[in-house]
């Protein structure tokens, strides 16, 4: 079984995508609501995919990846979510190795599904080689 985590503060956001995601894909899905719990529990159990939002309490996601970029397995799927659609925020997302971003608007779901449905074959392949 799949293990996402969802790193959301915000709770109506948290819950659709969880409710959502453990559906679409029968998965085991954990939800935090701030950078310091989500560490703590990545560090004892790593996700397969794994979704930050880029405002959080106490630390941002882009730093919650940096403490974690080095640890992750290479095959985690890292999905970076901000309300913020910036340029210059999506090179940083870049610049530190996150390759999926998706705006949080009316589309969150249909664009971390696309992810998803992009990325999984691929991950999948690398394990198997």
């Amino acid at each position: 079984m799949r293990r996402i985590y969802i790193v959301e503060d915000d709770p109506l956001t948290a819950s659709v995508l969880s409710t959502t995601l453990k559906k679409m894909y029968e998965a085991e899905v954990s939800v935090f609501d701030d950078g310091l719990t989500a560490l703590a529990a990545c560090r004892k159990n790593y996700p397969d995919i794994l979704i930050l939002d880029y405002q959080l309490p106490g630390m941002t996601g882009i730093e919650l990846y940096g403490q974690l970029q080095h640890h992750l397995p290479a095959d985690t799927l890292v999905i970076m979510a901000s309300a913020i659609d910036d340029g210059i925020q999506v090179l940083k997302f870049i610049q530190q190795g996150i390759r999926n971003y998706v705006i949080k608007d009316e589309n969150l779901i249909q664009s971390i599904r696309q992810i998803i449905s992009d990325e999984l074959p691929l991950l999948q392949e690398r394990k198997f080689e």
